[in-house]
């Protein structure tokens, strides 16, 4: 039975929404239903359009309001209101929950509803304009984050294409419970548009769930114990358990599959290498005369091969001087190890974890692992980059373009650049390059972009820089990957306010200096970043002049290093002079940085932080009047208040 009710809105603009709710109950089942926030004002363009709407089940708003939502939820209906203007709306079309990592390209299908809709024929308008799909008790974890698509069938038999739905939607009013929106496949910027839907879930299910081995699970051992967990709606008679290579022997409940009838919620069994299962428990409801049949979902998983398979690889790491490592892999039914470093077999590194002590900078490299059994069939692991917390790269442009670094580590990996047509200079400090902007003057380091891929650990770079050109943006060092839009890697640049700027893709983003640094002076500009923290600033004359904090995680990329440009074709580029080019594979603290500016600027002083009890200085007392150290000045200051007392009643 079903109770309706329905909630109106006052006419606005002579356009009146009201939004249905249903709370629906059966025999065995209490309900909950998840409601849209906010109504007001409706969504009437094309935009209404879209692929994707991405929920978090038990961050809506919910009906009763005091439920207590359960930690898996079973969903049992779904319904949208059609957009006003009918834009968007396929034809026939089921609803599908697919899991959601940011990218439809990457989901998997949860779950499809029972039946289809017509969007294309159902009415425009109020109530007639609501679409229902039914689910039958799809069970979702509550925290988790779903994608609701509308799916038809493709050509080949258990495949799906996605089709656009046409939905109300609310603009410039944020969805609160964690969605977002995607059209196509790539996910667009607007977190304020939101959907209104309403979802009606169970809190319990007729039917088993929480496989294990899981949905889709790979590398699951030849003997295993198959399990899950019964209904909650009732305790269940007796099971069924269907196990078979065959899909479509399992789906059909053929006899020929049948693996156990057992009364218990697990089933050990013996499988074959290297094979992909389906399976599915059917539960018997007690009932009299006859119990009920409760046909559960098919499930799969594969098997471990028989050959070595490694599970676990080596983690990229950076070290200080002189500190210990492991490199390790996990493997499965690996019987021999062999580790290489940069490509050459390390002798007597036969086992899974390679240690090595006294890590010096001829132990950086490239370092990976081959697992191997009696089949011959080697697994090797991802290379790791073993390196140290150093200078890593010194481009004085004293008259070339190379990297100066054996100066400082005799035996360290150097790399030159390149340009087609150099100009050299007065700099800072010797020669400088001098830009113009074209292409021949961008500066290429080849073979970079594996090494200079520590950069998501951290890093630290730094140069010099002199320009009158305020406006456009203008890059000095950069190491870009992707395209304009999707970009990966770091840059340190120059804004189109003029402003030393130290970018960060798919963390921090554009860190703005908020300083000048094109008025044909120089300066140094230097940006850090500690991944532990995910911390980056930027700084312009060794003073910290801005910071900022993200969770995002930085990927690296195939570009090299590059100097006087953002991207290889020399576009967004510098104009003007660029000197002493440095990259550290960690992030320099303030004081560092501040050194290097002294290094050029003997005479400067910078303070780095106001010690606690600096009150004064030479020219009075007060912060105004600090000087960055605690001598006799604060001493005075101290001493003029000696014995000061503001005791009630009095004081000695």
């Amino acid at each position: 039975m079903f109770d309706r009710r329905t909630i109106m809105k006052n006419k606005s603009k002579s356009l009146v929404m009201a939004i249905f709710i249903a709370l629906c109950s059966v025999a065995f089942a209490d309900t909950f239903t998840e409601t849209f926030h906010g109504i007001e004002p409706l969504f009437r363009t094309n935009q209404a359009a879209f692929l994707s709407h991405v929920i978090t089940p038990a961050k809506a708003a919910l009906d009763p309001a005091e439920t207590v939502v359960p930690d898996v939820m079973y969903l049992l209906d779904w319904t949208y209101a059609k957009s006003s203007s009918g834009f968007g709306a396929t034809g026939e079309a089921y609803l599908g929950v697919l899991t959601w990592d940011g990218n439809l390209n990457n989901s998997t299908i949860v779950g499809i509803s029972t039946n289809t809709v017509n969007m294309a024929a159902t009415p425009n308008t109020y109530p007639d304009s609501l679409m229902t799909w039914e689910f039958d008790h799809l069970p979702l974890n509550k925290d988790t984050q779903y994608a609701i698509v509308w799916l038809v069938p493709g050509e080949e038999e258990g495949t799906w294409n996605l089709v656009t739905g046409g939905v109300e939607l609310e603009v410039s009013t944020a969805y609160p419970w964690g969605g977002v929106i995607q059209v196509g496949f790539t996910t667009i910027n607007q977190p304020n548009w939101n959907p209104h839907f309403i979802a009606t879930y169970s809190t319990v299910t007729p039917y088993v769930s929480s496989p294990d081995p899981a949905n889709g699970a790979d590398n699951v051992p030849v003997d295993v114990e198959l399990s899950w967990a019964g209904p909650n709606a009732y305790t269940a008679a007796g099971y069924d358990v269907y196990l078979d290579p065959n899909e479509t022997l399992v789906a059909e409940g053929d006899l020929s599959a049948l693996e156990a009838s057992t009364d218990q919620t697990a089933v050990p069994v013996s499988l074959l290498n290297g094979t992909t299962y389906y399976w599915r428990v059917d539960v018997y409801e007690p009932n009299d005369p006859a119990p009920i049949r409760h046909t559960g979902p098919v499930w799969s998983f594969t098997t471990v091969p028989a050959e070595a398979i490694i599970v676990q690889h080596p983690a990229a790491q950076t070290v200080d001087i002189g500190a210990a490592v492991e490199l390790s892999v996990q493997a499965l039914n690996a019987e021999t190890y062999q580790w290489y470093k940069n490509g050459e077999a390390l002798s007597g590194q036969t086992a899974s974890t390679l240690v090595i002590e006294n890590v010096q900078v001829a132990d950086e490299g490239f370092y990976h692992c081959v697992a191997d059994n009696t089949l011959n069939v080697p697994a090797v692991s991802n290379t790791a980059q073993l390196l140290t917390r150093r200078l890593v790269g010194w481009w004085k442009l004293d008259g070339n373009l190379n990297d100066s670094i054996s100066e400082v580590y005799p035996g360290a990996p150097a790399y030159h650049g390149a340009a087609f047509d150099p100009n050299f200079v007065e700099g800072i400090d010797g020669s400088a390059l001098e830009m113009y902007g074209d292409p021949a003057d961008v500066v290429n380091l080849a073979d970079t972009a594996e090494f200079y891929n520590f950069y998501p650990r951290g890093y630290t770079v730094s140069a010099w820089v002199q320009t009158e050109v305020v406006s456009p943006w203008g890059a000095y060092v950069s190491k870009q990957g992707g395209q304009p839009g999707a970009a990966t890697g770091f840059i340190l640049t120059k804004n189109a306010s003029g402003q030393a700027t130290h970018t960060l893709r798919q963390s921090f983003g554009d860190l703005h200096s908020n300083t000048l640094v094109a008025d044909g002076d120089w300066y140094l500009v230097t940006g850090t970043y500690d991944a532990a923290a995910g911390q980056g600033k930027v700084y312009v004359n060794g003073v910290l002049r801005n910071q900022a904090t993200s969770a995002g995680v930085p990927q690296p990329n195939a570009a090299n290093l590059m100097f006087g440009a953002e991207w290889p074709d020399g576009s967004v580029p510098h104009i003007g002079r660029l000197d002493d080019v440095r990259i550290w594979s960690y992030p320099l603290d303030a004081y560092e940085v501040a050194q290097l500016y002294v290094e050029h600027e003997p005479d400067e002083e910078i303070c780095v932080e106001y010690p606690e009890f600096d009150i004064a200085g030479p020219t009075g007392i007060g912060s105004e009047h600090r000087d960055c150290r605690i001598d006799l000045y604060d001493f005075v200051a101290f001493a003029q208040r000696w014995l000061e007392c503001n005791i009630v009643p009095e004081c000695l």
